[in-house]
């Protein structure tokens, strides 16, 4: 399964393909037919997205939920960035969004069409009933995107806490 948005394919990927993508980035690329020019994957990005190979293997049934989903721009052929879900819903029906762009990719509107999409396809999932996104305090681009995502400010702390609820 993959979404659409008008410039985008958000491609979820397989656990195998979620390794390439840690170790072997030049076979992923090839695989896909894409170049990544995405955030680069290193230091405590890499050990995120490292930290979730394993329960994408644990539980294919919920891959989507566990796994990364690049942002590959269609008439590019390219990686823009990248997105995932922190976890599948908790017991209130929550789900936690992330996100990034590669450096070249920012201030585009590719973000703003990722999260819409990836926030429509969770709130039509069942047992979800919010999704929400963490951001610094000085992420001002992210938070932005959050807005525009019709995203709330829910709460305040060392970082701020967005969030968007199904409509009833």
């Amino acid at each position: 399964m993959e979404l659409e948005t008008k410039r985008l394919t958000l491609i979820p990927l397989t656990a195998r393909r979620l390794e390439l993508w840690l170790t072997d980035l030049p076979a992923l690329e090839q695989e896909l037919g894409l170049r990544y020019e995405g955030e680069p994957l290193t230091g405590p990005l890499r050990s995120i997205f490292a930290g979730q190979l394993a329960p994408c293997r644990a539980h294919p049934e919920q891959l989507l939920w566990h796994t990364v989903w690049l942002l590959a721009h269609r008439g590019k052929r390219l990686v823009v960035g990248a997105a995932d879900f922190k976890a599948p819903p908790c017991a209130q029906g929550r789900v936690e969004l992330g996100y990034g762009l590669g450096p070249a990719h920012r201030g585009q509107g590719y973000m703003t069409e990722a999260v819409a999409a990836m926030t429509l396809w969770a709130l039509s999932q069942p047992g979800v009933r919010a999704v929400t996104a963490e951001t610094g305090r000085g992420n001002t681009a992210s938070q932005r995107v959050l807005t525009r995502c019709g995203f709330t400010l829910c709460r305040r702390g060392s970082s701020l806490w967005w969030e968007k609820r199904a409509q009833p």
